[in-house]
C-alpha cells in the first residue's frame, strides 16, 4: 500500500472554521455598528451619579433598543431575500402568476423583483 504524501494527511486533518450565514453576518455587522453607543451610554450610566433603580431601568431599555434595532436590521435585509427566493422557485415550477409587490426603480432589490416580474411576463 502506497502511503499519502504528508500534505495530503495534514489538509485531512485541519478543519476549516465554520463560516458565517449571510444572517450571521448581517446580525454581527448590526451589532458591531451598534456596540460603541450601547458602551458608551452604559458607560456614562454607571460610572455616573444615578440611582441604582435609574441604572436597571435605563441598562434595560438600551439593551432592548439595541436588541429589537438588530432584529429590525436583520429582518429587512432578510425578508426580501426570501420572498425573491420564493418567486424565483415558482416561476421554476411553471407558476408565472406570481408578481413581486414594492419593485420600484432606483434601488439594488427594487431592480431585481422588477427583473424577475418581467421574467413571469415573457413566460
Amino acid at each position: 500500500m502506497s502511503e499519502l504524501p504528508v500534505a495530503v494527511l495534514m489538509a485531512r486533518k485541519t478543519k476549516r472554521p465554520a463560516r458565517l450565514s449571510y444572517e450571521g453576518k448581517i446580525t454581527w455587522l448590526t451589532f458591531v455598528a451598534v456596540a460603541p453607543a450601547v458602551i458608551v451610554a452604559l458607560t456614562l450610566l454607571w460610572f455616573g451619579d444615578h440611582p441604582p433603580k435609574v441604572q436597571w431601568t435605563l441598562t434595560i431599555l438600551i439593551v432592548g433598543c439595541m436588541t429589537a434595532f438588530i432584529w429590525s436590521t436583520r429582518e429587512h435585509a432578510v425578508r426580501p431575500l426570501q420572498t425573491l427566493s420564493n418567486l424565483l422557485a415558482a416561476l421554476r415550477e411553471g407558476d408565472y402568476s406570481i408578481r413581486a409587490r414594492g419593485a420600484r426603480e432606483g434601488t439594488a432589490l427594487g431592480e431585481v423583483l422588477l427583473e424577475v416580474n418581467s421574467l413571469g411576463e415573457r413566460s
